[in-house]
């Protein structure tokens, strides 16, 4: 059966009979009534937005094969379930209202593409492995990254979300379960994993390897956010398969409890990137001086500078060529000649070549007041370092030591006393040498001095 669509008034009832295939070329399905699917596929076919009501009832086999243009294609508005196979195609499915997908226990899935998957949670039911069809739609760019699960031991239900952007504490060896187990913990992206039951084997796939920051397959290894005493990075070991371009990675060590994983970099040599150190703005006689460094750059196109008074209100103020790749740390800066009377706000966005993007925390700088600066000596330092405080006053701060991965070596609280001396005298730990980034921090004062560790 063909149809431009299916409307199911409240107390119909359709009742598919044998294999029927119910095509839908450019209408929704819309069920306020009864639904049997008896062994039948349900296909979209749509060149425009098309939408899916369950009303309850499931689908047995699906095709999605939307070919709209755009990143929205087919909208779940409310919990659906397919019991037996389901093609991903082409289009984006999404999310509203109550709208969820549920595989259920004998149902099988294609594991979707470039064009075709579940921006938001997927969910399987039973004991047989499943490779879930997710991705994340940011910025106009969809982004399709599969994670798999082996058969679970017991019949569980397990779900999972992916997220194209940086887990929290990512790059804070404070939330290390072992700091000698890996380097650090991907910047890009992290998926979220539940289960009502079993914890079974876990494998993260990269289609992008320039975009994960995946260079070196035996350094690869899968970070947990586990228990470890209370929610802490570990690892999961792992095995490779494929290559830097386009491969995956799956668990060696079993997990204990579900949460978030991604990629980690055991000896630092992918670079998973490290998408900012650190950016401030500094009042200065010219206007406002806005300061920012990388750690890592892969396929960084651009930097673009915006100013508010609000927060809400954002006009550009400039843009900077990114270096394109690079694995040392880069120092940027640039100077605004206006600013607002009173505190005005300051966000740094950064473009890949494929125009992928992301808009980092504003920073705040009030210019009519006097500014503050700091100053570190000796430096080179070996294993002693005095900093030098210059109008600076509030009731806390904090002084970080982060190396060119993005790692922090080293952190201290300040209290108001200490900020109102001139001097502050820091013992740094054991680390190795090379350029590091002490970053001070004191209410809205945010500001960065390049530093370097010798014997």
């Amino acid at each position: 059966m063909v149809s431009q669509g299916v409307q199911i008034t409240s107390g119909g009832k359709i009742e598919a009979t044998g294999s029927a295939t119910i095509e839908i070329t450019d209408g929704n399905f819309i069920n306020s009534g009864t639904f049997t699917p008896g062994a039948s596929t349900v296909t979209f076919n749509g060149t425009a937005l098309q939408t899916i009501t369950s009303g309850g009832s499931s689908f047995n086999n699906a095709v999605f094969n939307n070919q709209k243009s755009g990143h929205s294609d087919i909208n779940i508005s409310d919990p659906l379930s397919i019991t037996g196979s389901t093609t991903f195609t082409n289009g984006i499915l999404y999310y509203s209202g109550t709208g969820t997908l549920t595989f259920g226990l004998a149902a099988t899935s294609t594991n979707g593409n470039a064009g075709s998957f579940v921006d938001g949670q997927v969910s399987k039911i039973g004991t047989t492995a499943f490779t879930f069809p997710v991705g994340d739609v940011k910025s106009g760019n969809a982004i399709w990254a599969p994670i798999a699960i082996a058969a679970p031991a017991v019949s569980s239900t397990i779900s999972t979300e992916y997220f194209l952007e940086a887990p929290a504490n990512y790059n804070d060896p404070d939330y290390f379960c072992d700091v000698a187990a890996f380097d650090f913990v991907s910047s890009t992206e992290y998926w979220t994993i539940s289960s009502t039951s079993a914890t079974p084997e876990v494998t993260l796939f990269w289609m992008d390897g320039t975009r994960s920051g995946v260079q070196n397959l035996a350094d690869l290894l899968v970070a947990s956010w586990e228990d470890c005493s209370v929610n802490k990075w570990v690892n999961k070991g792992g095995t490779t398969t494929g290559t830097t371009a386009a491969g995956s990675i799956t668990i060696t060590i079993p997990m204990t409890s579900f949460n978030k994983v991604t990629f980690a970099s055991k000896g630092g040599q992918n670079t998973l990137p490290v998408s900012l150190l650190g950016f401030s703005a500094k009042c200065a006689n010219e206007g406002v001086n806005l300061e920012w460094s990388t750690a890592t750059e892969i396929d960084n196109n651009y930097f673009t500078l915006e100013r508010s008074a609000d927060l809400y209100e954002w006009s550009l103020v400039g843009k900077v060529q990114g270096a394109g790749n690079s694995n040392t740390m880069l120092n940027y800066s640039y100077l605004d000649p206006y600013s607002y009377s009173g505190i005005t706000y300051y966000r740094l966005k950064q473009t890949d070549f494929n125009g992928t993007s992301e808009t980092f925390e504003p920073v705040a700088v009030r210019c009519n007041e006097i500014n503050s600066d700091i100053s570190c000596y000796p430096n080179p330092f070996t294993d002693q370092l005095v900093i030098s405080l210059q109008h600076v006053e509030g009731a806390e701060g904090e002084i970080r030591l982060i190396d060119v991965t993005g790692r922090i070596v080293m952190h201290q609280g300040l209290i108001s006393s200490e900020l109102m001396q001139n001097t502050i005298e820091l013992t740094i730990p054991d680390i190795a040498e090379g350029v590091y980034s002490l970053e001070f921090r004191s209410g809205s004062i945010v500001k960065t001095v390049r530093v370097v560790k010798s014997k």
